[in-house]
């Protein structure tokens, strides 16, 4: 929805680009900046901005297509209805796409791979203050529809048949953090022993007290 929703603004803003043969005026509230450095893509967006701001601005500045590597889960924030203000970095490791979005305490960690027509989404999100996290898996179809989601959250939000059992949640958060560790340099963007620390050792304690209660 979120990117049918940018690829129409995209579209609408070329035709009037083409009906008034004159480029649209930027505006200077806000900055974005695109680069890459070893082989690692970095977008930095200044403060919460509108779809429309977003996409004129990347339009103009995104020579390397990292809009297109940037999924809707780190990119939009639902509760204030804008996209997301903070540092995106986007890389490619074993056939796997991540996106990392860090703004102040809030930590996004998606995980993309696809296996023929399938992309199989998994999203940590952590706050390294507070340590509270949710965890979020989906499908999407070769047509970006999605058939199946999964959730985790630890403040036990009941998400009825959608909800991740406490030993899924592990296996899965945990085979993420995996791979996360296999990149080089990771460290340099993110502290791996703190999504330990704060997510799966809560996530082991919680099991293991269930099992002796």
């Amino acid at each position: 929805m979120f990117t049918e929703i940018i690829n129409k603004l995209k579209k609408k803003k070329q035709e009037l680009q083409n009906l008034n043969n004159m480029p649209i005026e930027e505006k200077t509230t806000f900055d974005i900046t695109i680069a890459k450095e070893n082989n690692i893509y970095k977008m930095e967006i200044s403060d919460y901005i509108s779809i429309v701001d977003y996409v004129e601005r990347t339009d103009l500045i995104d020579e390397f297509g990292v809009t297109d590597m940037i999924s809707n889960g780190v990119l939009w924030n639902s509760k204030k209805q804008k996209v997301n203000k903070g540092i995106y970095y986007v890389l490619i490791v074993d056939g796997r796409l991540y996106n990392i979005f860090i703004n102040g305490n809030d930590l996004a960690i998606d995980e993309r791979t696809k296996i023929n027509d399938i992309t199989e989404e998994r999203i940590i999100y952590f706050n390294t203050i507070t340590s509270d996290y949710h965890y979020f898996s989906a499908k999407h179809d070769k047509t970006g529809s999605t058939f199946y989601t999964k959730y985790y959250s630890k403040n036990g939000f009941d998400f009825g048949k959608l909800k991740f059992s406490k030993e899924e949640a592990y296996e899965e958060i945990n085979n993420v953090i995996s791979n996360l560790e296999s990149i080089e340099k990771i460290i340099c963007l993110i502290d791996i022993d703190l999504l330990k620390t704060g997510i799966l050792n809560d996530i082991g304690n919680e099991s293991l007290q269930k099992k002796k209660s």
